[in-house]
């Protein structure tokens, strides 16, 4: 009778939550723990999302992908420091490359307020040449946000009646037994909260990932025909040597080869002859 009714208060304050199904320890170690008329729990705050919130604004993260080619790299580059400056923003990572024909390019991570990323889109494109790719994404993680800060409080809730029930344990196998379930709490607790911020944070800072390149150059062959002449000379030489290396190859093989074909022309025609003879 006595187990029975405390199955009742437990569902009276809300132990068919969404965390005391996954954490039925509640229930069973405030049976087997203490007396029914020490227990005394604080009703939950929250026990959905709509009362877990009143949240009226959105939480929209906008980040942004462009490529572009520039006439002057390096001026362009002050130019972009700049920009972000204004708009508040900040450089993240900033990789130059420069490849054996002086041609530059960059890849540049930059964090600017989101109320800002559209202005600062349009100042980089200004100063571009060509805008070889832009990309920007929007996705509404409204919906996530509600829902987890609902899970938050159910798991504030929840650790508040751990607490509870720790004050009134009775032994050292029960208390370690609420703490390790404490500690779990506190756990989620912790990683729902660094989701939280993480998503407050993604909200009002845009990301935006630069490619800039500057157009590749060919360079013009001055050779004048005066200079291609003796260079003519020195490749028809050098392919002379070349034809006659090979020739002298060839004739020192042939002083191996030709004794070895005679031998074997000679045997066969031996062998042929005694046949013949053998025959008549």
């Amino acid at each position: 009778m006595k187990k029975a009714l405390l199955i009742i208060v437990l569902f009276l304050i809300g132990c068919k939550s969404t965390e005391q199904q996954d954490n039925p320890i509640v229930a069973q170690q405030s049976q087997r723990m203490v007396p029914l008329s020490t227990i005394s729990f604080s009703p939950p705050q929250a026990r959905d999302k709509s009362d877990a919130l009143s949240i009226s604004k959105k939480i929209i993260i906008r980040n942004a992908k462009i490529e572009i080619v520039v006439d002057n790299f390096d001026t362009s580059i002050n130019s972009i420091n700049k920009f972000v400056e204004e708009k508040k923003g900040i450089i993240t990572k900033n990789d130059i490359k420069t490849d054996i024909g002086n041609n530059k390019e960059g890849r540049i991570e930059i964090k600017v307020p989101a109320e800002n990323l559209d202005a600062l889109l349009a100042q980089i494109k200004k100063i571009s040449q060509v805008v070889t790719s832009e990309t920007i994404s929007r996705e509404d993680y409204t919906e996530e946000y509600i829902d987890i800060n609902a899970r938050l409080q159910n798991k504030r809730a929840l650790e508040n009646r751990y607490r509870e029930i720790l004050k009134t344990a009775k032994n050292t196998a029960d208390i370690l037994s609420i703490e390790e379930q404490l500690s779990n709490v506190r756990e989620e607790i912790e990683s729902i909260n660094f989701r939280i911020k993480y998503l407050d944070k993604s909200a009002v800072m845009s990301e935006v990932s630069l490619s800039i390149n500057t157009p590749s150059v060919i360079k013009p062959n001055n050779d004048s025909i005066l200079n291609k002449i003796p260079k003519g000379f020195s490749d028809a030489f050098a392919l002379i040597l070349y034809l006659f290396g090979y020739i002298i190859i060839i004739f020192i093989a042939s002083l191996f080869i030709i004794p070895v074909l005679y031998f074997v022309y000679w045997a066969v025609k031996k062998i042929i002859a005694k046949i013949i003879q053998v025959k008549k």
